[in-house]
């Protein structure tokens, strides 16, 4: 069993609370507005020959607590209880959580985390979640992130990185793939292999219950600009050796 313990946020943060609270609000503003019960279809090639392929990935209200670095939510009334093991808890409130956010009712003193440093990783990259909708965002397949793995992940132009896994959905062939983790890529000392991203198809759930087409990103004519771009940067260097 793991010793690693979580810890209140109040706690862990007695003299600026209230500036982490705040920031944790404005980044569920930002899934609120662009990601929550969304769909995203994701078009790429790997390389110029290749066929274009698609992934889908899916936000559920169920997915954003542990993104944005919180472990648990009202699993302990005893304001006298300071930490939990880990390994001990057996369920999150994560659906409890983003409810309570969107009533504006948080706990904030019944919020768990396990580190501090994480936590503020995480918050300091997550402003930019609408870069992975926008031109210049990156697709990838398996990656192995701190000490567990992700079947797939986008990343932003500069340092954002969502960790998604698989998942079969009504029994279908096609796969989607839900947030695992978010990860701040200032501290990977290494680049991560991904492809570009040329066209999104976002989608929303209905009151109904099913997904309806919001908006399609189509980057086709960006990266004919870039390309054109780079050839013409490639042979102004040959003409200048």
């Amino acid at each position: 069993m793991s010793d690693v313990k979580l810890k209140r946020i109040t706690e862990e943060f007695q003299e600026n609370v209230t500036d982490i609270t705040d920031k944790i609000v404005n980044i569920l503003d930002l899934f609120e507005k662009h990601l929550t019960n969304h769909k995203l279809s994701y078009f790429y090639k790997k390389n110029v020959q290749s066929k274009q392929e698609i992934k889908d990935f899916v936000f559920s209200r169920s997915d954003i607590m542990h993104l944005v670095g919180i472990k648990a939510y009202r699993i302990n009334s005893f304001a006298e209880i300071k930490t939990v093991l880990k390994d001990t808890i057996t369920f999150t409130n994560a659906e409890r959580f983003y409810s309570d956010y969107l009533s504006h009712k948080i706990d904030w003193n019944n919020v768990w985390i396990d580190s501090s440093e994480y936590l503020i990783q995480k918050l300091d990259t997550l402003n930019l979640l609408p870069n992975i909708k926008e031109y210049g965002v990156q697709i990838g397949d398996y990656l192995i992130l701190k000490n567990f793995e992700v079947d797939s992940f986008l990343k932003s132009k500069s340092t954002l990185a969502i960790g998604f896994y698989s998942e079969n959905t009504d029994s279908s062939q096609l796969i989607a793939y839900h947030p695992r983790t978010s990860l701040n890529l200032s501290t990977r000392p290494k680049p991560i292999t991904a492809y570009k991203v040329t066209k999104i198809i976002d989608y929303k759930i209905n009151h109904s219950g099913i997904y309806e087409h919001i908006k399609t990103y189509n980057f086709s004519a960006n990266i004919q600009k870039e390309n054109s771009k780079k050839k013409k940067n490639r042979n102004y260097k040959k003409r200048h050796k």
